[in-house]
Formats: structure tokens, sequence, C-alpha cells
């Protein structure tokens, strides 16, 4: 793992796609077929159990592990016993496809999560209620495709995914769900494994090539600092003094992770804030055994969402960052 620098990552895309086409477009069905060869590659990819690099979710429970709403009244500070996302399906996918030349792609990935963001509380006089929350996620990635081989291959065949960015996720407004609507910001995160440090600060603009993934040992110790700015009018901080968010750290999340129940959650702990009003929260997790292509996502949720009863004051508000690594053999 090493520090990526922003001329590095210039540098590299540069190298790996060329520059953009300057002469005649394609014909139209050419770039039709093109672009049918790319989202085919796309659909077999998201497929793939081993080649999981396009995973974006944040569906984490059902409803089901939820008692009934009710409408007592909740005397203040509401103490949350359990939260969590329930999604709606399908899923909401845009997939753009952009061609910077007659053999280079750029992909951007739209998904959007509708559904609700649940949390029972229990108050002070020991009363117990489900209070729902209309949520809204959209998450956004950019991936990178270059056409190689020979005229002899198939189309699908010879565009191949090349790299991809981190996933940024961000909560959509009640009013207009089309819109993103949050006061929060992960302005850093810094990634500390085996005497390696990785430090990245805007997730779109963060390449990894397929081949040169983030790679961690099982049984290794990876400690992530996150850096973040709320901006809410209304902060709630828990404790006293502290956070006015609460900062979980996913790991070992994939397409079937229910099912390999390899995945953990744990949540990053305050540290202390700067000067400017950032947060610093850290925490670590111990790199599981799935020698497969994983994920970590840092999930940020304003506290108001958790700790408030009031769902018009304190709506869904949350952004995640989603980052694919490799799990090596020692």
């Amino acid at each position: 793992m090493r520090t990526i620098f922003s001329l590095i990552i210039l540098l590299m895309l540069i190298t790996l796609l060329g520059c953009e086409n300057s002469g005649d477009p394609v014909a139209a069905n050419s770039r039709s077929a093109d672009e049918q060869a790319i989202l085919s590659n796309i659909t077999e990819i998201e497929a793939s159990d081993t080649a999981d690099y396009f995973y974006a979710d944040l569906n984490e429970e059902s409803e089901d592990m939820f008692m009934q709403p009710g409408a007592d009244f909740l005397a203040k500070p509401v103490v949350p016993l359990k939260f969590g996302r329930i999604g709606l399906r399908p899923i909401l996918r845009d997939i753009r496809v952009e061609f910077t030349s007659d053999t280079t792609a750029r992909v951007v990935f739209y998904k959007i999560l509708h559904g609700k963001f649940m949390v029972v509380t229990m108050d002070t006089s020991y009363v117990f209620q489900r209070i729902d929350r209309k949520m809204g996620h959209k998450f956004k990635r950019i991936a990178y495709f270059a056409k190689r081989g020979n005229n002899g291959e198939s189309l699908r065949s010879r565009w191949r995914l090349v790299a991809t960015s981190i996933v940024e996720g961000q909560s959509l407004g009640v009013v207009d769900s089309s819109r993103v609507e949050t006061t929060l910001e992960i302005r850093k995160l810094i990634i500390e494994n085996e005497g390696n440090t990785l430090e990245i600060d805007d997730p779109l603009n963060f390449i990894q090539r397929k081949g040169d993934l983030i790679t961690l040992t099982p049984g290794s110790e990876v400690i992530v600092t996150a850096y973040v700015k709320n901006d809410a009018a209304d902060k709630i901080r828990v404790p006293a003094g502290e956070g006015t968010e609460l900062v979980r750290l996913h790991f070992g999340r994939h397409r079937h992770w229910r099912e390999h129940d390899m995945h953990g959650i744990r949540h990053l702990r305050w540290t202390s804030q700067t000067g400017d009003g950032i947060n610093i929260y850290q925490g670590s997790w111990t790199v599981g055994p799935r020698f497969r292509i994983n994920h970590a996502v840092i999930d940020v949720i304003d506290n108001g969402t958790i700790f408030n009863d009031d769902t018009n004051t304190y709506p869904y508000n949350s952004v995640t960052w989603g980052l694919p690594y490799k799990v090596k053999s020692r």
C-alpha cells in the first residue's frame, strides 16, 4: 500500500487511457456496439463472486428485526438501542459510458438506495418506540475501461476494466429525493497497515488499477482515521463535548456478505477536534481470511438522525466512502 498523490494518479490515467480522441467521432452504430459490450462486461463483473469490484450497498437490516412503531411521547434524551437501514428493491441504477477515444471509456455509476432508516429507542422514563425516517442514499463511482486485443475477439472480451475509484455516497433530501442533502463531509481518510500509510482526500479521484488494488494480509491490523466536517445548525454531541456524528467502519463487505458471514462493523472513536471544527475519529479492524475482493466502508451518520425523534428537524443525514481491497495469502 502506498500514498497516492494527484500527480501520480494523473500520470497513471494518461498512461492507461491515452489522450482524449481529437479526430473524427466513431460511427454511432459502432459506438453503440462498444457501449453494449462495456455494459455486458459490467454485468458479468457484478455477478462474479471473485471479481466484486463494483459492490456498493448499505442495506443492512430486515424490517422484521424491528418492533412496530408506536405513538408514545419520548422524553429527552433518546437512547438508541438498535438502528439500521431498510432498503427497497429494486435499487435504482444509472450507468453512463463516456468514450474518451476509440479504445478508452470512462464509466460513471450512479446507484440510489431508497427505503427507511429505523431506530428503536428508549427514553429516560423507559418508554420504547420505533422511529422511522425516509431514506435516500446516492452512490457514485467512476471506472475506466480500455479496448485491447485483436479484431478476432468479441467486443465484450476486448473491453476490459482497467481502474476504478472509491464509491462516494450521500443522503438525499426528503422533499426532493433526487437532490443530495447533507451537512456532512468526509475531509480525509488515513489508512495504516503493516508500516504503510495511505491518505485519501478525494474519493472519485482516488483511482486504483484493477491489478493493483490495496492488498492486505489476513490477521494484520488496519488502523483507520477519519476527518469529518459537520455544518448542521443544531448539532447534538454524544457524549457531551465530543463528536456530532456517529462514524462506523464496515469491513469484509461484498456481494455475498450475508452468506459468508465474514463481515464486521466497528465504531470509530472520537479523539479530538481541529481548530476549524473538523472531528477526528479512529478505529481498527483485523483482516479476515477471505482471499477475494472485499470492501471497507466509512459510514458517517449525523447524531440527530440517531439520537432525536424529531424527524423534521433531523432527517436522514449521512455520507459514506466505500473502498475495494484485496486479501492475499501470507
